[in-house]
């Protein structure tokens, strides 16, 4: 009996240490929030890592390290206001708060339009370049883009860079202001484009030279009916090339998908078409000739896609 009621005592005890070690914790946060309210940051911040190296309370213990994130961010906000930039930069980036992450951001802008009136062209894309990194879902994203493809085109000459800008500014902004501004510059690249897509067609990288044309007819810089008709000429020059190498299938289906991006083409690929039957009589004569019937079979059927019901097949 004595034993039991010394438990309970015990337990008791316990639960009265632990009360008042809540409320102290709790005193002794809430004087944390006053010295916030008073503007007393640094001295909050110095409160508050004592505070988490004892504090029991995991839910006062959050709420303390949002106090000295927005604690940073009022010293950033002083150093801002005193132009101490190198400061401000080091206390948003301790604040690491969504709010202080656009306060951030705003400093690298400001430097770089800085940099921009300085003509330094590179700490300008150093900066622009900082946002993108360490800042990713700013609003000034699609702003530092364009401004990016604006210095790669006409000062770097870099037009891969300033494609590459472009296209992330669509997939990511359609329709955004910068967004729009910014097609004056990508459409000055398209030709240079086009000049390169016909080059590796004509040396016969033909999938290189369509994943170019594909690539362009995504966005909206584009002549899009071109497209249609340069990504056909490729199709058709590509057919040439296994007509060649007797490969009559294949160039069928080649000369079938350039007619679908072109159908203006109808009469030339059509006759184009017709004159495979003739090869693929031939190709069925030469295999029936080796007793290969199967294959035999398939070149002749073939040209009834071609021409219906042709007598010869």
């Amino acid at each position: 009996m004595k034993f039991k009621r010394f438990r309970i005592v015990g337990l008791a005890s316990v639960v009265l240490i632990l009360i008042s070690l809540s409320a102290c914790e709790t005193n002794r946060y809430r004087r944390m929030e006053d010295m916030y309210q008073k503007g007393r940051y640094a001295g909050t911040i110095q409160e508050v890592d004592e505070f988490l190296k004892i504090a029991e309370n995991g839910a006062l213990a959050t709420r303390a390290e949002m106090l000295r994130a927005e604690s940073y961010m009022q010293l950033g906000l002083m150093a801002v206001e005193r132009q101490n930039w190198e400061l401000a930069i080091r206390f948003f980036k301790i604040s690491n708060s969504p709010e202080s992450d656009t306060h951030l951001a705003e400093i690298y802008k400001r430097l770089a339009l800085t940099a921009d009136s300085a003509g330094d062209n590179d700490l300008t894309v150093s900066y622009l370049n900082t946002i993108l990194r360490e800042i990713p879902d700013s609003r000034l994203i699609p702003e530092v883009l364009y401004r990016k493809i604006i210095l790669y085109q006409t000062v770097y000459l870099d037009n891969q860079s300033a494609w590459r800008d472009y296209r992330r500014l669509y997939d990511d902004f359609p329709d955004n202001s910068f967004e729009i501004q910014a097609r004056n510059y990508a459409s000055r690249l398209i030709p240079g484009f086009i000049a390169h897509a016909r080059q590796l067609s004509d040396t016969g990288y033909y999938t290189e030279a369509l994943g170019l044309l594909f690539e362009m007819d995504r966005y909206p810089v584009v002549d899009h009916p071109e497209m249609q008709r340069l990504i056909s000429d490729v199709y058709q020059a590509q057919a040439e090339e296994y007509l060649v190498a007797e490969n009559y299938m294949e160039a069928d289906r080649l000369l079938r998908i350039a007619l679908q991006y072109n159908p203006a083409k109808k009469a030339e690929i059509d006759a184009r078409l017709n004159s495979i039957t003739s090869l693929f009589i031939q190709m069925g004569d030469r295999y029936l000739a080796q007793r290969d019937f199967p294959n035999a079979m398939l070149y002749y059927t073939k040209t009834f896609e071609i021409i219906p019901d042709y007598a010869d097949a």
